[in-house]
Formats: structure tokens, C-alpha cells, sequence
């Protein structure tokens, strides 16, 4: 069976979403169906131009930069019916990349409620928090206000920085005691099944 550097790449981005780890070569081998590990070493290697895959502790195969990269695929008509994907509109895409400039600042926490649905946070969503106080007016962040961690709009008033939900069932929230921004939202994400 012959595959394509691009067919070889997704058996070894299923099997590292599996184990954590990248098999050795002769696990390659077998899960590619090349009859000498020759074929395999060949391979990586051009996928390592590519960036890939990298060398590992000990030779071993080891992702690359852009090993990471994901499918992102345009369509004809939007969340509309079903429209075919057009084949020369694939580019490579790199969610952690998207997503996350600095990961030593980056925490990911659940939502929970319903206070942000109007800004299509969901209960049960991860929302991507960038660790930084400097949040402006607009900004969804995360905030201690008084004593509790929550994550709304900052807003800005005559009396000062307050939180405003986006949901109009629930009021502002100004601080009695002190609102500290934790980070800014930068994204979210569900998982359906």
C-alpha cells in the first residue's frame, strides 16, 4: 500500500493523539505499510524538511512545528445546507498556534451558567484565557471581584471598571469590595461528542 507524505502524516498525528508518543520505526513500518524500516527513515526524512516531524531523544521521531497544523477547509455557502468542500481551499491550521501567543500565561477554564450566551460563550465551553491585568473597556476578561472568579465584559463607568454580563437577565456586577482583571479572553471551544 503507497500513501502519500500527507496520508503518512495523518497516521502518525492519529497515533500520537492516541499514545502521547510517536511509534518507533518499525511500528511505522507496520502502521504504513513499507517492508523495510529504509522506506520509513526516507519518509520522516522528508517530512522533517517539511517541518513536520523533528529528531527526538535517541533518533526517535519526534513532532515538528507544524505537526500541530489542522485542516482548515473553506465551503461554498455558510452553516447553511450541506456544500461540497472545494479541494484547493484546504490550508494548514494550528490551533494552539490560533489561539495561544504565550503558553507559561495561558489557562483554559470552564464556563459555567448562562450570563455570556450573548457572546457565544456557553455553558460547558472552554474559554482561552491569556493571563494579563491590563484589560480594556470591551474586553471579555476574566476577573476576581470580590472574592469570586468570573468571566464577563469590562466596562467603565463614572465610578469605575464593573462587569457587564451578555445576557440582559443579568444585572452588572460592580464591585464592593475590589474587581481585578486575571486575563483577557482570547477564544473558546466545545466539544460535542
Amino acid at each position: 500500500m503507497h500513501h502519500t507524505d500527507a496520508e503518512y502524516l495523518e497516521i502518525l498525528q492519529d497515533y500520537h493523539a492516541k499514545n502521547g508518543v510517536l511509534p518507533s520505526f518499525s511500528v511505522v513500518a507496520q502502521l504504513t505499510g513499507h517492508r523495510t524500516t529504509s522506506g520509513v527513515t526516507a519518509m520522516a526524512k522528508r517530512l522533517r524538511e517539511t517541518d513536520h516531524l523533528s529528531r527526538g531523544a535517541g533518533g526517535r521521531l519526534a513532532p515538528g512545528k507544524r505537526f500541530f497544523e489542522r485542516k482548515a477547509v473553506a465551503t461554498l455557502a455558510p452553516a447553511g445546507g450541506p456544500s461540497p468542500v472545494l479541494p484547493d481551499t484546504v490550508e494548514q491550521f494550528e490551533i494552539d498556534r490560533y489561539l495561544v501567543s504565550q503558553p507559561s500565561k495561558t489557562v483554559i477554564w470552564e464556563i459555567k451558567g448562562d450570563s455570556m450566551i450573548n457572546a457565544g460563550l456557553l455553558s460547558g465551553d472552554r474559554a482561552v484565557v491569556q493571563l494579563d491585568n491590563t484589560g480594556s473597556p470591551g474586553d471579555i476578561v476574566m476577573a476576581l471581584v470580590d472574592h469570586e472568579v468570573t468571566i464577563k465584559t469590562l466596562a467603565k463607568d463614572g465610578e469605575g471598571f464593573f462587569l457587564r454580563p451578555a445576557n440582559e437577565n443579568y444585572p452588572d456586577v460592580h464591585p464592593q469590595i475590589a474587581l481585578d482583571v486575571i486575563g483577557i479572553v482570547v477564544g473558546s471551544f466545545r466539544r460535542f461528542k
